[in-house]
């Protein structure tokens, strides 16, 4: 299931390997796992037994497995990985490619701005005001500020219709926990945030996906909405994660009448909705009898480190949320609340600056990409933290992970943001890297991307003869 369509027109060995060795990387194949023995893996596969051992061995070489005796295989991480995610006081000195690899895989402000240190300082002179702390609905001020926010967008809001949650994703959980049996069907846009999979997964959730690719495919949309054995669909209309798209006016209209009779409960992560375009992020507002939840947190606008998130609902649904968030903690950091609760009264001066920074790191990597990576198509319109880029025909997202560890750079495989793990030709980039990051990072992108342009080249060159 992991492996998904793992085949390569350069050879079964080579694509099984590097497909491992992607897995490896982002950690849904963690270290320690035994793989299994040869020759059931051999049979499961559908291939022989030789392409089995060839493809391990080219792992082991690269220092992606270990046999040990009576252990069988068993799945460790290369030695300059390994070594980068030890904690800085207990590692030895790295090597020389460890002190400069280059992690291009997180799309998040990669420092806070100036407003964040300024809101701690702030929030420890009234810490003092806060009571015990424990508040599994969150502190009343920083509820009574997104409401306010929700409000101020054209969706009247109230504070008793927020639960403060530990980040978006614990909302997101909630939600879940709270709304969703194992083997219920979940809508769910293809690609999408992989966090938001990981969570359903861990329901034993069925998916109904939704092809989103410049837009949505409506008609698979609406049926989805309309079909009675759907239980939950996760939407982000607002600026889709990872494509940067934002559902036109016709696509609105289309899906608030649908939300209007379906059954489904809808889960919408407005996470990055903020950071589109005011006249393509606008919030939607549906009719009173939809059953909706909408999660947000600060961790894409401001600071990634800003764990403060939250769910907006009716009052009896965010009643729920807060009892469920009891059962495994008492409350958000209050520090944390506080501090978001300072932030988010300049958020719209925040919002315009993050937009600016973003827009701007669009245009230098696009420049950057063109001249150092021309056969990359960089989309020309999209909003968001990442560039959701179409790799060359011959090019496969797992391959170009894999060569770009060796060059130390850090990339996650788009099949991470599949449900059915099927997207291959895609490749996120995020924005955020430091700027002067990066020149070097689009330099060891180019790199890779001709390795593995050639290499596959060369393998079928040597087919054909």
């Amino acid at each position: 299931m992991l492996l998904g369509s793992w085949r390569s027109p350069a050879g079964l060995a080579e694509g099984l390997a590097d497909r491992l060795a992607g897995l490896i990387l982002d950690g849904r194949l963690p270290t320690g796992t035994r793989l299994p023995a040869e020759r059931p893996l051999a049979h499961d596969l559908q291939i022989s037994r030789a392409t089995v051992v060839c493809a391990l061995a080219h792992l082991r070489d690269r220092g992606f497995l270990a046999t040990r005796h009576g252990s069988g295989t068993v799945v460790r991480l290369p030695p300059d990985a390994a070594l980068e995610s030890m904690a800085p006081w207990t590692a030895p000195v790295l090597s020389e490619r460890s002190r400069q690899e280059i992690d291009w895989s997180a799309a998040a402000p990669s420092a806070p701005p100036p407003e964040v240190h300024a809101a701690f300082h702030a929030a420890l002179d009234r810490l003092a005001f806060t009571g015990t702390g424990y508040s599994a609905a969150g502190l009343a001020e920083l509820r009574v500020a997104i409401a306010h926010l929700y409000s101020s967008q054209g969706l009247d809001t109230d504070a008793d219709q927020i639960c403060i949650t530990t980040g978006a994703q614990q909302a997101m959980n909630l939600v879940i926990r709270t709304s969703l049996n194992a083997l219920d069907r979940v809508l769910i846009e293809s690609p999408t945030y992989p966090g938001a999979l990981d969570a359903f997964r861990a329901r034993n959730a069925r998916f109904e996906a939704v092809a989103v690719d410049g837009e949505w495919s409506l008609p698979a949309l609406l049926a989805g909405l309309r079909n009675p054995r759907v239980s939950l669909a996760y939407l982000m209309p607002g600026l889709h994660n990872p494509t940067g798209h934002s559902m036109d006016a016709t696509q609105r209209e289309a899906l608030r009448q649908a939300i209007r009779t379906t059954r489904a409960l809808i889960l919408m992560d407005d996470t990055l909705t903020d950071l589109a375009p005011p006249s393509d992020g606008a919030i939607l507002r549906f009719h009173r009898s939809a059953q909706i939840v909408r999660i947000g947190s600060l961790s894409k606008t401001v600071w990634g480190g800003l764990r403060v998130g939250w769910a907006r609902t009716d009052r009896a649904t965010a009643h729920r949320l807060a009892s469920e968030k009891s059962r495994s903690d008492l409350g958000t950091p209050m520090l944390e609340q506080i501090a978001a609760t300072l932030l988010l009264k300049d958020y719209p001066a925040l919002l315009k600056v993050r937009r600016r920074h973003l827009s701007e790191a669009a245009a230098t990597l696009t420049a950057f990409l063109a001249a150092a990576a021309p056969s990359l198509q960089v989309p020309p319109d999209a909003s968001g933290p990442s560039l959701w880029c179409r790799l060359p025909p011959d090019v496969t997202s797992s391959d170009l992970v894999a060569t770009a560890s060796r060059h130390g750079l850090r990339l996650v495989d788009a099949a991470r943001f599949s449900p059915d793990r099927l997207v291959h030709r895609r490749l996120r980039l995020p924005l955020d890297i430091p700027p002067s990051m990066r020149p070097e990072a689009v330099r060891r992108l180019s790199r890779a991307l001709e390795e593995v342009t050639t290499e596959k080249a060369r393998r079928r060159s040597v087919t054909r003869a």
